[in-house]
């Protein structure tokens, strides 16, 4: 952990320097932690692709702002959750920069190169069966429940990170990843009633 704390602060700072390269390097490095994230979101693969390049190109722009009082992964988890938390509330896709056509810096063009996710075996088995219930069933949730649920429970995040990533206290993100449970377990509920041979479903722990 150290070593990748301390790899990400030499990377941050290069970027800050100017260094491309270096920028391209953190996106390889993320893009997937940052994708997983916003396909969890948003629920599909042609939105998730956009607010990840959009989540990029927004810490592209603010890099110069980070000053190292967190991890940049968390930082970075910060952005994507705003990123998607915006396109919630906008409810429209927003137009964003091609994966194949470089961004115009004063440095020279700026390639992202993110991989096509669609056909991820890991992303494709969410689509089947149960997970894919549970996974249609996120969705329906508010957007500041279904970001809770997804930091804690799809990417793993402690109460402390959770809280520094929403901004908001620990007290506040316990309260909300309780009505993200109690409120999915309803909707798992209403949804095996429409299908019967799901019904081991219900009172499904998440």
């Amino acid at each position: 952990m150290t070593i990748m704390k301390s790899n990400d602060e030499f990377l941050v700072k290069q970027c800050q320097n100017g260094h491309l390269d270096a920028f391209e390097e953190l996106v390889h490095k993320y893009h997937q932690k940052v994708y997983s994230l916003c396909y969890r979101f948003s629920g599909n693969h042609d939105d998730a692709n956009d607010l990840a390049q959009e989540a990029f190109i927004r810490v592209y722009h603010s890099i110069n702002k980070f000053h190292f009082k967190s991890a940049f992964s968390t930082w970075l988890y910060r952005v994507t959750s705003n990123v998607c938390l915006d396109e919630m509330r906008k409810r429209k896709r927003k137009s964003s920069v091609s994966l194949d056509s470089p961004m115009e810096t004063d440095d020279g063009e700026l390639y992202f190169n993110l991989p096509d996710q669609k056909f991820n075996p890991e992303l494709m088995a969410e689509r089947k069966d149960v997970q894919e219930i549970v996974h249609k069933a996120i969705q329906e949730l508010p957007k500041d429940q279904k970001l809770t649920l997804l930091l804690r429970e799809m990417e793993g995040f402690s109460y402390d990170e959770m809280a520094e990533v929403m901004n908001v206290s620990v007290g506040t993100v316990k309260s909300r990843l309780s009505r993200a449970r109690n409120n999915l377990k309803e909707i798992l509920v209403q949804k095996t009633e429409l299908f019967p041979d799901k019904s081991h479903l219900k009172g499904k722990e998440v």
